[in-house]
């Protein structure tokens, strides 16, 4: 017996009502999500782990210590670039946050040519992916 086009809304409810199905594709959603989360955010913490180790070397643990973190913290250029750092994610979030709700605004309240255009235009970076690396980093010129 084949399944038709008016018997598959009946078989997706049947499948999300507990069904066996249901319950398998719902288990497989669940142990997906988990598998995605534990490979992003696993590194992160392993580097946090690491980062109180007191050994010179990642390979072996010598005990817990934060004078990796005295280093960083004694380190004149590295406390002029978080600085500078956090200088340009302030500055940036705000101006972001006033352009982002002025093109809101319009997008929503407005009618006018190129609306179409624009809305496509906003989305871009949400929609197209790019290298987390910088263009003068890859090349392998000498």
């Amino acid at each position: 017996m084949s399944v038709t086009a008016v018997d598959a809304p009946a078989l997706s409810r049947v499948a999300r009502q507990g069904s066996r199905l249901g319950q398998l594709m719902r288990a497989s959603f669940t142990a997906n999500g988990i598998f995605g989360y534990i490979f992003l955010y696993a590194p992160i913490f392993v580097l946090v782990v690491f980062s109180f180790n007191a050994s010179r070397f990642v390979t072996n643990w010598s005990g817990f210590s934060l004078r990796w973190y005295k280093v960083m913290l004694g380190d004149e250029a590295m406390m002029a670039a978080l600085k500078n750092s956090l200088i340009v994610a302030v500055l940036a979030t705000f101006f972001s946050t006033i352009f982002g709700t002025m093109a809101a605004l319009v997008m929503e309240r407005y009618k006018f040519r190129g609306k179409l255009t624009m809305d496509a235009l906003l989305y871009l970076p949400i929609i197209i992916p790019r290298s987390p690396w910088p263009s003068c980093c890859c090349s392998f010129s000498s």
